[in-house]
């Protein structure tokens, strides 16, 4: 349907709310768990506190398994449409009439070996984070141990999910790799299939990621074919061009924010941990480089 961005959540139970009174709860089935609040913990006034938020994992019509089935198709949403990481093949195949969200959904259950582990432990870690009760949740983190663990260590899965692909080029390349493949055979199968036109679109895929988020300002200019241009440029006029030089560059303003958070006082820091929190405070809007006609 065109939507520029899609951001899939958790149905939290929100007090006061009519979907949270036990009346809703029993027409639908509701049954929920509990995990802590991003960014709710701390110490005040010598006391260890956090927040606590209750989320549907299950109704009377979608169990928690699949619900949990989505999960890592929501993540492929965000990375891939919302982050605008392999963004550009996935439009060519919505103009081809091909639903780009079941190409992620392929990509989500996909066989290969390094998409089908790292996606097992993206799920595992993400049905870890879930408490069965309140009780059992304010038990686990009053213990100090735990509690620190979680003020220094929980995370958002999303910025987490990142920081783990950056962490191994093996993964993006598998990812991106199986994108090309899936949108290739789909495209096949409709009969519409240019070569060219998707081999430019994954040409300027790989050059606008950036892969090192501490590399300097840099400019490259690269040549696709009109039909390209256009749907990068989303400029339609270009479509006449045999060719079109593009300008793909990473400004000043993308290698300050990742120094900042990433070079502090002059000192490298590229673990999970912290890659996760930059990505977090938006550092994910730095992983693509900014293109242009040259």
């Amino acid at each position: 349907m065109g939507f520029d961005m899609i951001s899939p959540y958790n149905i939290r139970m929100l007090p006061g709310s009519s979907y949270d009174r036990e009346k809703s709860r029993k027409l639908y089935g509701v049954q929920t768990k509990f995990r802590p609040t991003f960014g709710a913990y701390g110490i005040y006034d010598g006391k260890r506190v956090f927040e606590i938020e209750e989320s549907i994992r299950a109704t009377a019509d979608m169990t928690e398994d699949e619900l949990d089935s989505f999960k890592i198709l929501h993540w492929l949403l965000y990375f891939c449409w919302t982050a605008r990481i392999g963004r550009l093949p996935l439009e060519l195949a919505r103009l081809e009439g091909i639903n780009p969200g079941k190409i992620l959904h392929e990509i989500a259950t996909s066989p290969h070996h390094i998409l089908k582990k790292t996606f097992q432990v993206m799920l595992k870690k993400s049905r870890k984070e879930w408490f069965d009760t309140r009780e059992e949740i304010l038990e686990y983190y009053s213990n100090t141990k735990q509690f620190e663990e979680m003020t220094k260590n929980f995370s958002k899965l999303n910025s987490l999910y990142i920081a783990m692909l950056y962490n191994d080029q093996q993964v993006i390349d598998a990812l991106m790799g199986e994108l090309q493949r899936l949108v290739r055979k789909h495209i096949e199968t409709s009969g519409q299939y240019d070569k060219e036109l998707l081999d430019d679109l994954m040409k300027v895929t790989g050059l606008s990621t950036c892969k090192n988020l501490l590399e300097g300002e840099n400019r490259n200019l690269v040549s696709c074919c009109g039909k390209a241009a256009a749907l990068i440029l989303n400029d339609s006029s270009l479509q006449k061009h045999q060719q079109v030089e593009l300008a793909i560059y990473r400004p000043k303003e993308h290698v300050s924010l990742c120094r900042y958070y990433l070079q502090p006082d002059g000192i490298i820091d590229l673990s999970l941990l912290n890659l996760t929190r930059f990505f977090e405070t938006g550092g994910d809007r730095v992983f693509t480089k900014i293109i242009s006609r040259a």
